[in-house]
C-alpha cells in the first residue's frame, strides 16, 4: 500500500486535538508545531491573519473578542462565532483545526492528509455528529468514519496489553465533555458492551467554577459583573482558573494573582490563595454526576463493579487527584495510567483508520449504540388511539452494524401515505424524543384495509449512518431513507461557501478542478476496503468470539456462513457480503441473549 491511501487518526478536543497514523504496524502520534497536542483555539492576530494552535491561545485572554475557544461544545447547534468582521459556525471552526492538523501531519510525514477518522464523544447526538463530520468535508477531507472516543481509547488500551479477555471501565472526561464505556476485550476482539455521559460536562466546567469562587474573593467591588461589564477581565478570570486547576494537580495550594483586572480610580486586583481541597469541593457535585453515569453504563451492560479488572482514565481532566481517587474507592481498582489520557484516543482512531485502509491490525471493534432509535406510531388501546407513541426499532445498547426489522400497520382504510418520522431517545412519548429525520412514504394500494402492515427495516452503520426502508408487502414497492447522522447535508452551494470562507481565512483559493458543484459521495476512495468488507470481517470475527455459547446446529450454521463470507470477499460480492453480514450478527444476537 503507497502512502497516499493512508487514513489519519484525529481526536478533534474541546480543548487540544491530535492526529495520529499507523506506520509499520504501530500507531504514531505526530507533531504539529512543536508539539503533539494542538490547541483547539482559533483567532485573529492584530494584523488580521489567521491563528490557530497556540499562538491563538496565547492571546486568548488578552484578546478574547478575536478568538474562539472550545467549539466543539457548539458543535450540531446554530450558534455563529464572531471572528473580526466574520461570522463562523462550529463546523467552520472546527475545520480551520482540522486545517492546522492535517498542515502538521503532512510537514512530518511528506503525505498528503485526505482520508481520516474523527473521534466524538459517544453521547453525542446525530447532529452534533452530522456537524463533526460536516467540519472533515469543509476542511477537505474524507471523512472514512467516526469512532467513539472511549472505544477508540480502548482500542489503544487493547494494543499494550493483548491476548486475554478483560473487562474495561474507560472513563473519559475532556475539556468540554464526558464518557464512559464498558469494554471487554477479548484477544483480537474489543466489544463495548455500553456507554452512557454527558457532552456538556468537562474541564471548562471546572474552570467556571473556580472563576466563579476566585471573583466572590473581589468582596471590596459588590455589584461588579466581569462577565458581562469586561470580557478581557473575565476571560483573565477564566484562564487564571485553568493555571490553577492544572498546578494543583501537583501542588496542595497555589496564589493566584491578576493585577488591574479593572482600572480606572479604583482599580481591581485578584490576589487569593486556592488549595486542592477548595477545588476539589467545588468541582464535587460535577464528579458525582460522572459516577451517576459509570453507574449507568454498568447497569446498562449487565456488569457490576467486581467484574471490572481495569479503569482506564482518558483526557486531561483525569489528571485531577480527586478522580482516581473516587474511581477507585468505588471499583475497588487503581487506575491505570500505563496510556497517555491526552494521547490514547488519537492513537485509537489512528488504529481504526488503518483498519479502514484495509491494514491488518490485529484487532476487530464492536461498538454500540448509545442511544434507540425508531418511529412515531399511534398505538391502539381498547377503542382508543394515542397518538405520539414511540416504537423502538434499535435498542440502545445494540452492537454495530446492526440490521433490525419491524411491521406496523396502517391506522384506517384506504390510508394512501405514511409520514415516516425517525426518532432517536428512550422516551415513549415521541415528543419527548429527538427528530433525526422524516420522509412520506406514499403511493399505497388503493382501497387498503385498515391495519394493513408495512414493514421497516432500520440498519446502522459503524459510523451513525442509519439506512431506513419501508416496504408494503402486497405490491413490493419501497421506499428507502439514508439519514446520515440524521440530519440534512449542506446543499453543494452551503458547502462550496463554507470552504470559501474557511480558505480565505488560510488566504487560499478555491481549486477550480475541485467539483465542488456535486454532492459528496458515499464511497469508499481508491486504497481503502469498502466499508461492507470492514464490518463483514467485524461479523466474523465477533462470530468465532461467541461460538462457544452457541448450540451445535447454531455452530454448523456459522460455519457455513462464514465460508460463505469468505467467498464474497475474495469475488468481491457487495449484496451477498452485506447479506451474509446481516445473517452473521443475527447469530451473535441470538447467542448473546442465551
Amino acid at each position: 500500500m503507497s502512502k497516499s491511501e493512508s487514513v489519519f487518526g484525529i481526536d478533534l478536543g474541546t480543548t487540544n486535538s491530535v492526529i495520529a497514523v499507523v506506520r509499520d504496524g504501530v500507531p504514531q502520534v505526530l507533531e504539529v508545531g512543536g508539539s503533539k497536542l494542538l490547541p483547539s483555539v482559533v483567532g485573529l492576530a492584530p494584523d488580521g491573519s489567521l491563528l490557530v494552535g497556540t499562538p491563538a491561545r496565547n492571546q486568548l485572554a488578552a484578546f478574547p473578542e478575536r478568538t474562539i475557544a472550545s467549539a466543539k461544545r457548539r458543535m450540531g447547534s446554530d450558534h455563529k462565532f464572531r471572528l473580526g468582521d466574520r461570522e463562523l459556525t462550529p463546523p467552520e471552526v472546527s475545520a480551520l483545526i482540522l486545517k492546522e492538523l492535517c498542515r502538521g501531519a503532512a510537514e512530518a510525514t511528506g503525505e498528503t492528509v485526505k482520508k481520516v477518522v474523527i473521534t466524538v464523544p459517544a453521547f453525542f447526538q446525530d447532529a452534533q455528529r452530522n456537524a463533526t463530520r460536516l467540519a472533515g468535508e469543509i476542511a477537505g477531507l474524507e471523512v472514512v468514519r467516526l469512532i467513539n472516543e472511549p472505544t477508540a481509547a480502548a482500542l489503544a488500551f487493547e494494543g499494550t496489553e493483548p491476548g486475554r479477555e478483560r473487562t474495561l471501565l474507560v472513563y473519559d472526561l475532556g475539556g468540554g465533555t464526558f464518557d464512559v464505556s464498558v469494554v471487554v476485550t477479548d484477544g483480537e476482539l474489543t466489544e463495548v458492551l455500553a456507554s452512557h455521559g454527558d457532552v456538556q460536562l468537562g474541564g471548562d466546567d471546572f474552570d467556571a467554577l473556580l472563576g466563579e469562587w476566585l471573583t466572590e474573593t473581589l468582596a471590596d467591588q459588590p455589584g461588579w459583573d466581569a462577565e458581562a461589564e469586561d470580557p478581557v477581565a473575565f476571560a483573565r478570570i477564566l484562564e487564571a482558573s485553568e493555571r490553577a486547576k492544572r498546578q494543583l494537580t501537583e501542588e496542595v495550594a497555589v496564589r493566584v494573582r491578576e493585577e488591574f483586572l479593572k482600572s480606572g480610580p479604583t482599580p481591581v486586583h485578584l490576589d487569593a490563595e486556592v488549595t486542592r481541597e477548595d477545588f476539589e469541593d467545588l468541582i464535587e457535585p460535577l464528579l458525582e454526576q460522572t459516577l451517576d453515569s459509570v453507574h449507568e453504563a454498568l447497569d446498562r451492560a449487565g456488569k457490576t463493579m467486581a467484574e471490572i479488572d481495569d479503569v482506564v482514565l482518558v483526557g486531561g481532566q483525569t489528571r485531577t487527584p480527586r478522580v482516581a481517587q473516587r474511581l477507585q474507592a468505588i471499583t475497588g481498582h487503581s487506575p491505570r495510567r500505563d496510556v497517555h489520557p491526552d494521547l490514547c484516543v488519537a492513537l485509537g482512531a489512528a488504529i481504526a483508520g488503518a483498519q479502514a485502509a484495509g491494514i491488518e491490525t490485529g484487532r476487530v471493534l464492536v461498538d454500540v449504540t448509545p442511544y434507540t432509535f425508531g418511529v412515531e406510531v399511534v398505538e391502539g388501546v381498547g377503542s382508543q388511539l394515542l397518538e405520539h407513541r414511540f416504537a423502538p426499532v434499535v435498542e440502545r445498547g445494540t452492537p454495530l452494524p446492526v440490521t433490525r426489522s419491524e411491521t406496523f400497520t396502517t391506522v384506517r382504510r384506504d390510508q394512501r401515505e405514511v409520514d415516516v418520522r425517525v426518532l432517536q431517545g428512550e422516551s415513549r412519548d415521541a415528543r419527548h424524543n429527538l427528530l433525526v429525520g422524516r420522509f412520506t412514504f406514499d403511493q399505497l394500494p388503493e382501497d387498503l384495509p385498515a391495519h394493513s402492515p408495512v414493514h421497516f427495516r432500520f440498519r446502522l452503520g459503524l459510523d451513525g449512518i442509519l439506512d431506513v426502508e419501508v416496504t408494503e408487502p402486497s405490491t413490493g414497492r419501497t421506499v428507502a431513507a439514508r439519514i446520515e447522522d440524521a440530519t440534512a447535508r449542506l446543499s453543494a452551494d452551503e458547502l462550496a461557501a463554507a470552504r470559501a470562507r474557511t480558505m480565505a481565512l488560510w488566504g487560499e483559493e478555491s481549486d477550480e478542478d475541485e467539483s465542488e458543484d456535486d454532492e459528496p459521495e458515499a464511497t469508499v476512495a481508491p486504497g481503502s476496503e469498502p466499508e461492507w468488507k470492514t464490518e463483514l470481517r467485524a461479523a466474523l470475527k465477533r462470530t468465532a468470539a461467541l461460538t462457544a455459547r452457541m448450540s451445535e446446529d447454531d455452530r454448523a450454521d456459522a460455519a457455513e456462513l462464514a465460508d460463505e463470507a469468505e467467498e464474497a470477499l475474495t469475488a468481491d460480492d457487495q449484496d451477498r457480503g452485506r447479506a451474509l453480514r446481516d445473517a452473521l450478527l443475527d447469530l451473535c444476537d441470538y447467542a448473546e441473549d442465551l
